[in-house]
């Protein structure tokens, strides 16, 4: 499990342009798969387990505190998550790694909107269909498509069965038991 990057550290890298430059590294190399498992490594490292609440310096103009999650999202770093997952469904560690910090990315509205603009939806369909056997798998992708389509984020994970803890780790309660995910803390 990859270990989340001091906060301040991770401040740095993105105020001098390092997160931004890997980001788009990928993006303009979309069939390179150990480019895009550094990018998405380097990227999960950097925003931690919660990045809607990791603050750091905006940078710029504006220079103010920001959220890392926002400034991901700025970053174009849904497009790059669904590129992975479209051109990757095979590599299952580069999958979990991208499918994480989306999710993580999906806690904001801004990055929903990112999703729905780059048919991350359409994406994690495609990724469910190609492993029709994997239920755990199937049930993820379906919530984070309900992420993706919602406004009440809230609502979704009640009707989906998934209880957020107070640290952030999610409970998916569903047919017959219960089965505890990885605490969002990094495990």
């Amino acid at each position: 499990i990859l270990q989340a990057m001091p906060p301040a550290r991770a401040g740095q890298l993105l105020a001098s342009g390092g997160l931004g430059a890997a980001a788009e590294a990928a993006l303009r190399h979309p069939g390179s798969a150990p480019l895009h498992t550094a990018v998405v490594d380097l990227l999960s490292a950097a925003s931690g387990p919660r990045p809607d609440k990791l603050r750091v310096q905006a940078g710029g103009a504006g220079g103010g505190e920001t959220s890392m999650a926002a400034a991901l999202v700025r970053l174009r770093t849904v497009p790059l998550l669904v590129s992975s997952v479209r051109a990757f469904h095979g590599d299952v560690p580069l999958m979990l790694a991208a499918t994480g910090l989306l999710g993580a990315l999906l806690r904001t509205e801004a990055g929903r909107e990112a999703a729905r603009g780059c048919d991350a939806a359409g994406a994690l369909s495609a990724l469910a269909d190609r492993h029709p056997a994997d239920e755990e798998l199937q049930r993820e992708m379906g919530i984070l498509r309900a992420l993706i389509e919602t406004e009440e984020l809230e609502e979704m994970l009640r009707r989906a069965g998934a209880i957020i803890g107070p640290d952030g780790g999610m409970t998916l309660v569903g047919g017959g038991g219960e089965r505890e995910s990885e605490p969002s803390g990094g495990g």
